[in-house]
């Protein structure tokens, strides 16, 4: 059939028209084709053929040899075929029309098919002519073919090509050290990136050649194969590895490996050289090449309705029912198919009159009534638009509290934000409205799901509640969290008695009601703290601040005091007194050697407390230490009294103990003397007679009986030698003996003899007065006299020895 070739081009892969290309890439042989002279006599089966250029390859491995041609809707007007010539240069494409093209005119397409150059049949960095062939009519196209180049210092270079037979693979090249540099610890790296996303890398694909290029790269000898156990490890997705090369000393390589690949997609890759001395970094994008075309034709004597979503016409409505009348007045309906379209069968020609008597799910009726004009030659298109039915959502914003600034609240449809928002402040009462919303998913009776979402404030949580019925309400709790924290002390002396507890409990009110409790110990260092985190500031229920406050569980024997969060616990260690008083027994200092005051030493623990303290006959020789604590580290003191030093002449003993209070007594045992005392007779012994014993010249009441049985001798023993710290002056007298005189001679260090001599006239017994005595003052004074004298005598000898 008559086709014409309206534009020939050649395409890069991205399809964009260039006027060079590198002799080994492959690229499109683009091609518009019209076929609108045959009218609307193209039926099913009808074709065309083209020929291909004679210096371009078509690979089978890598161009389609089968593809569609299909018009808008996505409807297969025609079928292409490629046959390619020997070695796959050259060849045909036969174009056959299916049943889609029946009734159709202006029908016209294009072609575009994967190829490559055939470097045997071109002129490198020239400009080449390639010509397509269509019923004998010749169309040319030109580009400048560019050529291999010497490589200059080239250290890693990279590129893609398909797989044949394999569209969802792609293979990879990579040229390393082509330079022959010394490169040490060299590490090839590469990674996957764009594409699906789900590409990976094929294990067992890794090959690593050894090998010697040419100035161009290309190889001129395979020199070994590479072992790459234990040199290339694959990430675990798949997506990227390494190898390790080692030392590269100059040599030469060529890898090969192979990814999956998504047909059509840009599948990027790059590779990376590192060693000591070095990095390099390449990356290529690969895109397969894809053969296809499109075809496409205006009606003839049909009816096309289309029917479109009225706020959005690239949404095709289904199940759209319209009554047809026919130029004689006659009806039929059409209903709109899936892709939003439905075309009549062959109608005569005329005026017809379209109207839509059902609308599709979700969408309101379209009232307009529409005049289309069917001939032999057009037919007759008409879109016709329905509005959606339409609902709207109102939002109230809530604030658990301090009010914040405004706030911005996004529509969701169905969970996919919808780009419409709304600014809510104290200006608009906090409220707003989504007003115009599509209630229905296009083309269907599913409502859709309307929800809200605000952009975060700081320090609020957001909860919204509500539907579409009722509104949305967006209440804001204020997250402000508090710490509520404080020290513990102790006023107990750093615990003295022991009853400090190894721990405390401190509640945590809220508002007046306990809302925790938390039990505290002390830290390795022995410090007592508490702190509870990440308290709510306000009240979720009304927004009002929360008031907080700590108590204390009481804590045995002590008292709580808290200042603000701070506690402090009191406790008065318990104390005691100790009662030191000093005793003599010194037969009242008889010897007169008593100090005048001594000091006394308390004593804690066996160690000295305070200085020591006097006592003297001013404090009647007795002192009391008070405040005394009764406990160091919770176990009794032991107190004890000393005194400091011991008086000269006496020994010390202490009595007692703390509660009763000690005695310390200064123990001295006065001097005694015995005072012998020997009777003599002259004419004759006499009867017994009686001795008295006079100290300081009085009468002691100590007397001896003298006789012959007692041989005339006695003694006054254990008499004190002192009075008031005073030698005592001690005398005999004896009472008188009738018919003899009395003669006393001695002392009382050497004793007394009392000689009685016969015959003389006897004296008066010599014998202390009695008060009042008066017949006996005479006598009494010349005792006196004598006892003075011989007492005088008896100290005077006393003291001399």
């Amino acid at each position: 059939m008559n086709v014409n070739i309206t534009k020939f081009q050649i395409l890069n892969l991205n399809k964009e028209e260039v006027h060079t290309i590198y002799q080994s890439d492959r690229f499109y042989l683009a091609m518009d084709w019209d076929a609108s002279a045959a009218g609307t006599s193209i039926h099913e089966g009808d074709y065309f053929d083209i020929t291909l250029p004679d210096n371009m390859k078509f690979p089978s491995g890598t161009t389609a040899q089968d593809f569609d041609l299909k018009d808008v809707d996505g409807n297969v007007v025609a079928k292409a075929h490629v046959t390619p010539g020997p070695g796959d240069v050259g060849g045909t494409v036969h174009v056959t029309f299916t049943k889609a093209v029946e009734n159709k005119y202006n029908v016209k397409g294009t072609i575009y098919l994967a190829a490559q150059f055939d470097e045997t049949k071109i002129i490198k960095d020239a400009e080449n002519v390639f010509t397509i062939t269509v019923n004998s009519q010749a169309v040319s196209g030109s580009v400048i073919v560019q050529g291999a180049k010497p490589l200059q210092d080239e250290p890693l270079a990279k590129w893609g090509k398909p797989v044949p037979g394999h569209e969802d693979q792609a293979e990879w090249n990579v040229r390393i050290n082509h330079k022959k540099a010394n490169l040490p610890n060299a590490v090839i790296s590469d990674s996957l990136s764009g594409g699906n996303g789900d590409e990976r890398y094929i294990e067992d694909s890794f090959k690593l050649l050894e090998v010697e290029f040419n100035e161009y790269g290309s190889i001129v000898q395979e020199i070994q194969t590479i072992d790459l156990t234990g040199k290339l490890q694959l990430a675990p997705d798949g997506r990227s590895f390494t190898i390790n090369l080692g030392n590269v000393n100059g040599k030469q390589y060529r890898l090969y490996y192979k990814s999956t690949y998504h047909a059509g997609t840009v599948l990027k890759n790059k590779a990376t050289l590192d060693a000591s001395s070095a990095h390099e970094e390449i990356s290529y994008s690969y895109q397969s090449a894809e053969s296809g075309g499109t075809a496409g034709g205006d009606l003839a004597s049909k009816i096309k309705l289309t029917k479109v979503d009225g706020d959005d016409n690239s949404i095709p409505l289904k199940n759209a029912v319209f009554t047809v009348t026919r130029p004689d007045g006659t009806t039929f309906e059409l209903t709109t198919g899936a892709d939003g379209t439905v075309t009549s069968g062959v109608l005569v020609q005329g005026t017809y009159k379209v109207k839509e008597k059902t609308p599709p799910d979700g969408y309101e009726l379209n009232g307009n009534e529409y005049t289309l004009e069917v001939t032999p030659t057009g037919g007759a298109l008409k879109t016709i638009c329905d509005r959606p039915i339409k609902t709207s959502a109102s939002v109230t914003k809530r604030w658990v509290g301090p009010e914040g600034g405004e706030v911005t609240a996004h529509l969701l449809a169905d969970g996919v934000d919808t780009g419409k928002e709304l600014k809510l402040n104290a200006g608009n009462n906090w409220t707003g409205s989504f007003d115009n919303l599509r209630k229905y998913k296009a083309g269907t009776a599913t409502e859709i799901v309307y929800t809200v979402k605000e952009d975060p404030v700081a320090n609020y949580d957001s909860d919204v509640v509500g539907s579409m019925s009722s509104g949305f309400t967006i209440t804001n709790t204020n997250t402000e969290t508090v710490e509520v924290s404080g020290a513990k002390s102790w006023d107990d002396d750093n615990d003295r008695d022991g009853v400090r507890p190894a721990s405390i409990t401190v509640n945590l009110m809220r508002d007046g009601a306990k809302a925790d409790s938390k039990t505290v110990t002390p830290d390795p260092a022995g410090t007592w703290a508490y702190s509870f985190m990440g308290l709510p500031k306000y009240d979720p229920a009304d927004g009002h601040e929360y008031a907080y406050a700590v108590t204390e569980e009481a804590v045995p024997n002590y008292a709580t005091e808290v200042n603000d969060t701070d506690i402090v616990n009191s406790y008065t260690p318990g104390k005691t007194s100790v009662t030191v008083t000093k005793a003599w027994a010194d037969a009242n200092n008889r010897d007169g050697i008593r100090p005048a005051s001594v000091k006394a030493q308390l004593y804690a623990n066996g160690k000295p407390l305070g200085e020591p303290v006097e006592l003297s006959d001013a404090n009647g020789w007795t002192h009391t230490w008070t405040g005394l604590f009764m406990k160091e580290a919770g176990k009794d003191i032991a107190y004890e009294v000393k005194e400091v030093s011991v008086p000269r002449g006496y020994e010390a003993s202490v009595a007692g103990d703390a509660k009763a209070g000690y005695t310390l007594t200064n123990a001295h045992e006065p001097e005694a003397v015995s005072i012998p005392v020997v009777k003599k007779w002259v004419g004759g012994e006499g009867g017994e007679v009686t001795i008295h014993l006079l100290a300081d010249g009085h009468d002691t009441g100590k007397s001896l009986k003298l006789n012959a049985g007692n041989g005339w001798k006695g003694s006054f023993d254990g008499l004190p030698a002192f009075e008031g710290g005073e030698r005592i002056a001690y005398t005999v007298s004896e009472d008188a003996v009738e018919g003899y005189s009395s003669k006393i001679e001695g002392d009382a260090s050497k004793g007394f003899t009392v000689t009685n001599a016969r015959g003389d006239k006897p004296k008066a017994a010599t014998r202390l007065p009695q008060t009042g005595d008066a017949a006996d003052a005479s006598a009494l004074a010349a005792l006196a006299a004598s006892g003075l004298a011989v007492a005088a005598g008896a100290l005077l000898r006393r003291r001399e020895g």
